[in-house]
C-alpha cells in the first residue's frame, strides 16, 4: 500500500548520535470502530458529544512537528462510516488526514470477510489519499503453507504483499530512526470467526521480528501496535506478558480491550498505554533519552476529546462529506438518512459498560430485546416466544433528548448479511426447552468471565443464584405474555426464537471449539435442522430485517407528542424482573433441582476430592512407617 506521509519525515538520516537529550511526542488512538465523527453518549448520567478525528487533528497539531501518530487497530465497523467500509475505506483514509504513521489489523477489519477486507485495501490504495502503513508480524504463512494454503488464504496473503502490509516498518523523524511493528492478539482471534488466517503466538513472533529490527535496523526506539489487550484488574493481560517477555520493547500502544490506562503500566523499561474505545480520549506520551540509554516516560496523559476542542476544518470538511456518500449510498436503501429524529427519550439507559459489568437486568437490552420481538412478529406474522441479545453486539447506548437514526445504527453496528449489506439480520429459529435452559445458563454461569455473552431477553424471565454449581446456576425459568400472563417453560414443544445472525455465529464457533459440549441446533417450525442457518433469516419487504433497523421500526411504533415525533415510554424507565439475582446460600437453595451439567461436575469434583483423602491417608501412612 501506498504511503504518503504528510507528518512524517522520510529523509533517510542515520540514527542519531551527539550526547543531547532525544524527545519525541507521540499521540496514540485505538478501536476507533468507525466513530469518525463526534458522538452523543452518555458520560457520568450527562449527555456528553465526545470524539471526532477533526478534534484529534487539533490536539495533535497543537503539540508540533515533533509528534508521530499511531492506531492499534480495529479502526473499522462501529458507525455509519462502515457501510462504505469495502468501496470507499474511509476508516484508513481518515487515519491518513490526521496524520496517523502506522495502524494494525484488528479482529473487526475482518468483520465483512475476506473479500470484504481485500476491497476496503484496493478502495484505500485507489483513493490517492495519504494513507498509514499497516504492520502485522505474527501471521504464520509457514503453518498455513505446510497445511496447504486454501484459496481464500492465499488470495488474502497476496493482497496483504501487493498492498505492502509487513512485519514491521521503519520511520526516520528528526533525525531518529523509530521501529514499528504490529501484533494480533490471541483473544483478538477469538473474536473473528470470518478470518482464515492462522497466526502465530504474539510473544514468539514479537521476540523473531524484534531481534531481527536489532539486527538489521539499529533503531533509536522499537514501538508495538499491540491489539492483543490489557485487563483493568488482574494485570495479567497479553500485552503485559508480551513487555515482560520480550523487554527490548520500549512501548506498547494497547488495543482490542476497550480499557482505558490512566496509569501506565511499566515493566522494565517497556511501558504500556492505551487511551480506550472511539476516540473518546487521545493518549499523549512523551518520552526521551539520555545518548545510549533507553527511552524513559516523561510524561503521559489522557486528553478528553469533546466539544471544548476547536474541530479542524479540513478534517471535519472531509468527514461530512463522506457521511453525505452514507446518506446517498446505504440509507436511502432503508428510507432514512442518519439525522432523522426517531423518537425523543426522557430516560435514563444503561451504558454500554454497564451491560458488561453490571450482570442483571437493564433498561437498554429489554428496549433492544423488545424491538427485535417487535420487527420479527410484523414481518413474519406469528408470535414470537423470546427474542435474545448479548451485551457483546450492543456498541452504545441511547442519549437522552432526540434519538437519530445514527444512533441506533451505531448501538447496533456489528457485520453483514448473506445480501453483503452492512447490518446484521435477525434470524428466527425454533429451539427446544433444553436448549433455551442451556442458552440462559450461558448467561447465569459463563458471563462473569466472559462478559460480552450477558443475555438481554423479551418474554423471558429467570431467577439465578450466583452461588449454585456451574451451569446449573437458574432456579426458575418462565414466559411472560402481553398481557403480563406468566406460564412456565413446557418441555414437550419448541419455542420460536429470535437472535441476530452474527450473535448465532459467534456461539457456533465456540460450540465447535468445545467439540460438542454446548448443543444448540437451529430448527425450523416443524422441527428440521437447518443446514444453512442463512435459510432463517427475516425478510421484511424483500430485504433482510437488520438489527438496527428492527429497533427503528419499534421507535417509530411509540405513541408520539404533539410535535408528532414518538416518545420512548416511561415503561423503560423501570426493570420488569426479566433477570432476578438471588443470594440464598442454604444447602436447599444451592444443591436443589441440579441439572445433568451440575451432577456431572460434582461427581467429577466428589471423585477428585475422594482421591485426594486416598492420598493424604496413604502420605501418613508412609510417614508413620518410617518413624
Amino acid at each position: 500500500m501506498k504511503n504518503r506521509h504528510s507528518t512524517v519525515s522520510a529523509d533517510n538520516s542515520p540514527a542519531n548520535t551527539d550526547s543531547k537529550d532525544e524527545i519525541i511526542n507521540i499521540v496514540t488512538t485505538t478501536d476507533l470502530h468507525s466513530h469518525l465523527n463526534s458522538f452523543i453518549t452518555n458520560k457520568d448520567g450527562k449527555n456528553t458529544e465526545l470524539g471526532g478525528l477533526s478534534r484529534i487533528k487539533t490536539v495533535i497539531d497543537k503539540l508540533g512537528d515533533n509528534t508521530l501518530v499511531f492506531d492499534s487497530g480495529d479502526f473499522s465497523m462501529g458507525t455509519l462510516f462502515q457501510t462504505m467500509y469495502r468501496r470507499e475505506a474511509f476508516e484508513l483514509r481518515s487515519l491518513g488526514l490526521i496524520g496517523c504513521s502506522a495502524t494494525t489489523i484488528g479482529n473487526h477489519e475482518f468483520d465483512y470477510g475476506t473479500e470484504g477486507i481485500i476491497s476496503m485495501l484496493k478502495s484505500a490504495n485507489n483513493s490517492g489519499d495519504t494513507l498509514p502503513e499497516i504492520v502485522l508480524c505474527n501471521i504464520n504463512r509457514a503453518k498455513m503453507e505446510e497445511k496447504g494454503l486454501s484459496e481464500e488464504q492465499q488470495n488474502l496473503l497476496d493482497a496483504f504483499d501487493r498492498f505492502n502490509i509487513k512485519k514491521y516498518t521503519v520511520i526516520y523523524h528528526n533525525g531518529l530512526k523509530i521501529a514499528v511493528t504490529g501484533v494480533f492478539g490471541k483473544n483478538a482471534f477469538s473474536c473473528a470467526p470470518s478470518c482464515c488466517l492462522i497466526f502465530s503466538s504474539p510473544i514468539s513472533a514479537l521476540k523473531e521480528t524484534v531481534h531481527e529490527i536489532k539486527t538489521n535496523e539499529n533503531p533509536d526506539m522499537i514501538i508495538c501496535l499491540s491489539h492483543c489487550g490489557t485487563s483493568e484488574k488482574y494485570r495479567k493481560s497479553e500485552d503485559e506478558h508480551i513487555a515482560k517477555a520480550v523487554p527490548d520493547i520500549d512501548l506498547i500502544l494497547s488495543g482490542h480491550s476497550h480499557i482505558r490506562i490512566d496509569e501506565p503500566i511499566i515493566h522494565g523499561n517497556t511501558v504500556i498505554i492505551s487511551p480506550g474505545e472511539y476516540g473518546k480520549y487521545a493518549g499523549i506520551i512523551k518520552m526521551h533519552r539520555n545518548h545510549s540509554k533507553r527511552w524513559t516516560l516523561d510524561g503521559y496523559k489522557l486528553v478528553l476529546i469533546d466539544n471544548s476542542i476547536v474541530q479542524n476544518k479540513f478534517v471535519q470538511d472531509k468527514i461530512d462529506g463522506y457521511m453525505e456518500k452514507v446518506n446517498q449510498n446505504y440509507l436511502a436503501m432503508f428510507e432514512c438518512s442518519s439525522k432523522e429524529i426517531l423518537a425523543k427519550n426522557n430516560i435514563d439507559f444503561s451504558t454500554q459498560k454497564d451491560l458488561e459489568n453490571k450482570h442483571t437486568e437493564n433498561n437498554l437490552g429489554n428496549l433492544i430485546s423488545d424491538a427485535y420481538r417487535y420487527a420479527a412478529e410484523k414481518a413474519l406474522g406469528e408470535k414470537i416466544d423470546v427474542a435474545i441479545v448479548p451485551s457483546g453486539v450492543i456498541r452504545d447506548t441511547y442519549p437522552k433528548g432526540s434519538i437519530t437514526v445514527e444512533n441506533v445504527f451505531n448501538s447496533l453496528s456489528l457485520g453483514k448479511g448473506p445480501d453483503d449489506i452492512s447490518g446484521n439480520p435477525l434470524i428466527h429459529v425454533y429451539i427446544t426447552q433444553k436448549e433455551l435452559m442451556f442458552m440462559m445458563e450461558i448467561d447465569a454461569s459463563i458471563s462473569d468471565y466472559i462478559k460480552t455473552s450477558r443475555f438481554y431477553m423479551s418474554g423471558l424471565h429467570f431467577k439465578y443464584n450466583p452461588h449454585r454449581v456451574l451451569m446449573n446456576k437458574i432456579f426458575e425459568i418462565y414466559f411472560v405474555d402481553d398481557n403480563n400472563k406468566h406460564y412456565a417453560v413446557d418441555d414437550s414443544r419448541m419455542f420460536s426464537a429470535v437472535l441476530d445472525l452474527y450473535t448465532w455465529n459467534m456461539f457456533n464457533s465456540a460450540q465447535y471449539r468445545v467439540k460438542g459440549i454446548m448443543k444448540v441446533q437451529p430448527k425450523n417450525r416443524i422441527g428440521d435442522k437447518y443446514k444453512n442457518i442463512n435459510d432463517s433469516i427475516i425478510y421484511y419487504k424483500g430485504h433482510e430485517l437488520k438489527a438496527w433497523n428492527a429497533v427503528t421500526k419499534y421507535m417509530r411504533s411509540f405513541p408520539a407528542d404533539n410535535d408528532g415525533i414518538p416518545v420512548i415510554p416511561d415503561y423503560y424507565a423501570t426493570l420488569h424482573g426479566r433477570k432476578i439475582r438471588c443470594e440464598d446460600i442454604s444447602f436447599s437453595a444451592i444443591f436443589s433441582h441440579l441439572n445433568k451439567y451440575a451432577r456431572v461436575l460434582i461427581k467429577f469434583f466428589s471423585t477428585l476430592g475422594i482421591i485426594a483423602i486416598i492420598i493424604v491417608i496413604q502420605i501418613i501412612k508412609f510417614i508413620f512407617f518410617i518413624f
